[in-house]
């Protein structure tokens, strides 16, 4: 349960801040019953804020290619800047989807390697 019992009171105040702890909101709990602390909540914004300009550019990519395939090909010389576009827009996805790798396994890493160590220091 997330209230407090009588029986966990016991050891005494080990905050030494003399508020009851029963007037303390319920800490939440993540998956598994992880004790999810302010700081925990702190890196997920932090994380978010660093995602979401990520993710955004990753859709824009293929809309901004829409894009430029659609007007290209309302020009005079249409087909030929259709062949050039098309070409110029394989090779970018191609090296851009080739080398995602390195940003996905390189966050994996920090992260892993982060989290790892804060949890030694707290134990």
């Amino acid at each position: 349960g997330s209230g407090s019992s009588a029986g966990g009171d016991s050891a005494g105040p080990a905050s030494g801040s003399g508020s009851d702890p029963a007037s303390k909101p319920p800490t939440p709990q993540g998956k598994g019953g992880v004790v999810l602390s302010a700081l925990d909540q702190q890196y997920d914004k932090e994380i978010l804020g660093m995602a979401l300009p990520s993710y955004t550019a990753m859709l824009l990519d293929p809309i901004a290619s829409t894009i430029d395939t659609s007007f290209l090909g309302q020009s005079v010389n249409g087909a030929l800047c259709l062949a050039g576009v098309g070409i110029a827009n394989s090779i970018l996805n191609y090296f851009g989807f080739t080398f995602f790798f390195l940003v996905v396994t390189t966050t994996t890493t920090v992260a892993s390697t982060l989290a790892e160590s804060a949890f030694r220091q707290s134990t």
